[in-house]
């Protein structure tokens, strides 16, 4: 009975089956799949199977259970690859622990998301504002991003419509469903599978599909979640802006050769419309900080090169946490573990944290509280770091577990040389928001290029520029510099095409820096003013904040913060 009343309060609704033709038992509930899945209830169902909500009698936690029918098998390529699904990793996409058959199909165990599908959504509270439409947007075209990005084979998704997206309380979108999604190896025959024809691609109805099909699904379904309508029109849609309007419609273009050529072009135009019109909101100067609307913001900074990236690391993450913000600071830097001297560490009762981490993922046990392996530094900042002498590698699936359960709203990971390529690209390919961190030094300039050839495209392309130890009206200029880095041959054969969001730059405190760290653990932030002003720079432009360069309300704040920290 107590079992019932708490999936009755659940928020996610429970339904019962009416499809016989599935496969299976009609009166699942109570069943036991594989000796370790009690299922509770249904959570939905598709032309492709059915979702099961069902509880781990082990570990007594809840699962989301997808059967797929062995009819269905040759519409869904990865159902027999079943180690690229356990291998996806990324912050919208549900984690798949376990995929098992029987007689009747395939179960593909991940983990339970509670929230509401949009589908469910649309008709509770639909159509939605561009603002938060747009948001959903990134986060979508983030996932697409990944997928495509999989190697050696790309995964299409060709199944993007509101019932297979859920959105959390947190208002984070989660793409929930790979029915009928597959790899890209080749040719793709698209024929006979169970389609949603409102938001299918006119080359899905001919039998193939790309990634430009998932691009046209995405924009296909943002459209319907403004306005209610699956027929594109720029004139009867005064709630959509015109900027929106023109993403909408090289997204939904009938030849998939004038649609996006990928997710990230895509991505970077809904955060373009998300900038202007943060730019035109109002300031409440009655706040300190104002909430990202994502639901987390993962923040990586990282350089071929040793030019102060943990220095800048550890003074943004003082700088979030002093406007009110939730922080945890990641050091993946295992060998030097430099985080330590900008902060006031007590390891007498920490040491050893990341290791038994490491360990325990290792062994596959249970995590039951990822901030127990952090070290609190304020009630608003955590640092996940080690002891010099504590021995372990950094690798990805520590990086994954730590931003999936972290509570904190802002993560900044300091990404260090030291780790395997593919744990560096890794790290970067989550992260919302990428620092590359230079100087104007000439050698190091000329070095970069080429220090820069294993990193994916899709980390280094549109990420934002920090130019360190910047000294007032020093040569070269940065557009001088820009195209420097785009003009040096890389191993004499191509050249990197360079582009950068943003250009940020800290002045050269290095010697006060330095002389606050031999007065003890301490970050520069709050006790240099100019230093102060360039840091909250990077803040206000990362969130939205208004960063004109005249007196505005916000820079007033800055000065008087930082007068006060005097």
């Amino acid at each position: 009975m107590e079992r019932d009343n708490i999936l009755a309060k659940m928020e996610t609704e429970l339904i019962t089956i009416k499809n016989k033709s599935l496969g299976v038992p009609n009166n699942i509930k109570g069943n036991i799949l594989k000796d370790l899945y009690m299922v509770e209830g249904v959570l939905g169902r598709g032309g492709m199977g059915t979702v099961y909500l069902c509880r781990n009698t082990k570990l007594d936690n809840l699962w989301a259970v997808k059967f797929i029918p062995k009819k269905f098998y040759e519409y869904n390529s990865l159902i027999t690859e079943a180690g690229i699904l356990k291998q996806l990793n990324h912050i919208h996409l549900p984690k798949i622990v376990d995929i098992f058959s029987d007689e009747n199909g395939t179960y593909i165990v991940e983990t339970y998301i509670e929230g509401t599908n949009l589908e469910k959504a649309m008709e509770e509270k639909g159509p939605f504002d561009e603002n938060t439409v747009v948001e959903w947007g990134k986060q979508l075209a983030d996932v697409l991003k990944y997928l495509h990005s999989i190697k050696p084979y790309p995964i299409i998704y060709r199944d993007m419509k509101p019932s297979n997206v859920m959105i959390t309380p947190e208002n984070k979108a989660v793409l929930i469903d790979f029915g009928i999604s597959i790899e890209l190896k080749g040719e793709v025959d698209n024929s006979n599978i169970p389609l949603t024809l409102k938001f299918a691609a006119p080359e899905q109805l001919k039998g193939y599909a790309d990634q430009r099909t998932d691009i046209y699904n995405l924009g296909k379904m943002l459209y319907y979640l403004m306005t209610k309508s699956f027929t594109f029109s720029r004139t009867y849609n005064k709630s959509i802006s015109r900027a929106m309007a023109s993403v909408i419609e090289k997204c939904i273009n009938e030849n998939p050769q004038n649609r996006y050529i990928n997710a990230e072009e895509l991505r970077y135009d809904l955060e373009l419309i998300s900038i202007a019109k943060n730019k035109n909101k109002k300031i409440n100067t009655g706040t300190t900080h104002q909430l990202p609307s994502d639901y987390k913001k993962i923040i990586g900074i990282f350089s071929p090169l040793p030019l102060g990236k943990t220095t800048i690391a550890c003074n943004l993450a003082s700088s979030f946490s002093k406007h009110g913000l939730s922080v945890s600071l990641i050091d993946t830097d295992h060998i030097k573990k430099d985080i330590q001297y900008f902060f006031d560490i007590d390891f007498t009762n920490n040491m050893g944290k990341l290791k038994n981490l490491n360990k325990k993922l290792k062994e596959n046990n249970e995590i039951e509280n990822i901030e127990d392996y952090g070290i609190s530094i304020s009630n608003n900042l955590k640092i996940y770091t080690d002891h010099r002498d504590s021995c372990y590698s950094f690798n990805y699936k520590m990086f994954d577990r730590i931003i999936k359960q972290s509570n904190s709203n802002i993560i900044i990971v300091d990404v260090s040389n030291c780790l395997e390529m593919d744990v560096i690209n890794g790290i970067l390919s989550s992260c919302n928001e990428r620092l590359l961190v230079i100087d104007k030094y000439l050698p190091n300039l000329f070095s970069l290029p080429n220090k820069l050839t294993h990193i994916e495209n899709y980390n280094i392309k549109h990420c934002c520029l920090l130019i360190n130890k910047e000294i007032e009206k020093s040569k070269p200029a940065v557009g001088d510099i820009i195209d420097l880095l785009n003009s040096i041959e890389v191993f004499a054969s191509n050249k990197l095409v360079l582009e950068f969001k943003s250009v940020f730059y800290l002045p050269n405190k290095y010697k006060e820096a330095v002389s606050r760290l031999y007065e003890g653990p301490q970050t520069l932030f709050g006790k240099d003013h100019e230093f102060d002003e360039a840091i909250n720079k990077i803040v206000y432009s990362l969130y939205s904040f208004n960063n004109s360069n005249k007196k505005s309300k916000i820079m007033s704040f800055i000065k008087s913060f930082c007068l006060k920290v005097k």
